[in-house]
């Protein structure tokens, strides 16, 4: 959970792994159909001293969960900076046929420098040359998800032929970053293959989502932007060839919910105020590459201190808080209650019925899509609950058993 101060609130307190998931494996098959996205990076944050940013590894805790539901499809974050193609192709397809088919992956590029350090290398490659490649990465990784055909495996008690040795291919990929022989180890599974998502909203990040994902994880603090985005996507999808419909977008949201607004207000108010300065100022610092210590937290922004230029401009969550600044104009202490993690298009404080499919402003939230990028947080004890809201937005109708199937 990204929220800072969700961890000085009982019952959150007493768990660092997401809550949400605590619930699942206590009472998992209560749960209703959905997707869950389990965050990832591979170096340990140096400004844990103020929150949960240690995680369990996402591939281990989705075979521990699949194992416990039915219904319930899993998105697990991994790099390809950090990873080999062929390994991280074998743990997908894994977990994909221990699951059923419920299994996605969120491919990152890794924006964290540090993680150089504990994988041999000297510095962290730029950003351009990440996402160059993680396109040749994914490329590897598909071809190795279709090395065995679909009827490649065939089990014939009678004739003793296990797999048609003709449906079954290597890839003999050799590019700038890997060499791969294949084929792999696994044939297909439910599904064919897991669900590619997606979060970045970079340049780069958008022209990669647009040739690979099947998902998009995004965060926008106005609903002009977060318009530009969708239609930006929707066109960049269409140019190279893809169906736009068969690409998701997945706005965040961070509901706070009470019995009445007041409640949820005041509980929202009360998250703010559990932020700790030093955490969200260090988050601040490795966002946009400004030292905020010295400054009076109740003072104006110093925006003079932002440098578009160089290699922090072409993130994506760097124009994030770059808009906020020069749209609201906002003090250090507002801002930091702002930072990306916390909320996308505004914290939604309110009762639940405040929150209908179809929004005051004309937009349309889709539940069973958005539902995995929301984090309802509601005070123990409340007429609502996060369950009870959650059970609202799930889709009542869906009928299929596989990640693929929940489109």
């Amino acid at each position: 959970m990204k929220l800072a101060g969700a961890t000085r609130i009982p019952p959150l307190r007493e768990c660092w792994i997401s809550p949400i998931i605590w619930n699942w494996r206590k009472r998992p098959r209560q749960a209703s159909s959905t997707r869950c996205s389990l965050p990832d990076g591979p170096a340990l944050a140096d400004n844990i001293r103020y929150a949960s940013r240690f995680r369990l590894e996402p591939l281990t805790w989705i075979s521990a969960l699949a194992a416990v539901t039915e219904r319930i499809g899993f998105i697990a974050t991994a790099s390809t900076t950090y990873n080999e193609p062929y390994n991280l192709a074998r743990l997908f397809a894994s977990v994909d046929h221990l699951s059923g088919g419920r299994a996605g992956w969120n491919i990152v590029t890794t924006g964290d420098a540090s993680a150089a350090l504990n994988f041999g290398l000297d510095r962290h490659p730029t950003h351009a040359d990440r996402y160059e490649r993680a396109s040749e990465f994914v490329d590897v990784v598909t071809k190795l998800w279709d090395s065995w055909e679909d009827d490649a495996l065939v089990a014939d008690r009678v004739s003793g032929i296990f797999a048609d040795t003709d449906k079954i291919h290597p890839i003999n990929h050799i590019g700038k970053y890997h060499r791969v022989k294949g084929p792999l180890t696994l044939p297909r599974s439910l599904q064919g293959r897991p669900v590619y998502v997606q979060a970045g909203s970079s340049e780069d990040g958008r022209s990669f989502a647009s040739r690979y994902a099947e998902a998009i994880f995004t965060a926008h603090q106005t609903l002009g932007n977060a318009q530009e985005f969708y239609a930006d996507i929707k066109a960049r999808v269409k140019s190279v060839g893809r169906n736009p419909d068969h690409v998701k977008v997945l706005p965040s949201i961070s509901p706070f919910i009470g019995s009445t607004e007041a409640e949820a207000r005041a509980l929202h108010d009360e998250f703010n105020e559990l932020t700790q300065p030093e955490y969200s100022l260090h988050q601040l610092r490795r966002i946009v590459d400004a030292d905020l210590s010295s400054y009076d937290l109740d003072g104006p922004f110093p925006r003079e201190l932002i440098r578009v230029e160089g290699e922090r401009g072409a993130s994506s969550r760097f124009h994030v808080v770059l808009d906020i600044i020069e749209r609201e104009n906002p003090t250090i202490r507002q801002l930091l209650h702002r930072l990306p993690g916390r909320a996308a298009i505004g914290s939604r404080p309110g009762r639940p019925n405040r929150s209908p499919t179809r929004s005051r402003n004309g937009s349309t939230m889709v539940p069973r899509t958005a539902l995995i990028s929301c984090r309802p947080i509601c005070r123990a004890g409340s007429t609502y609950s996060p369950r009870k809201w959650c059970r609202s937005c799930a889709s009542a109708d869906f009928s299929g058993t596989t990640m693929t199937g929940q489109r």
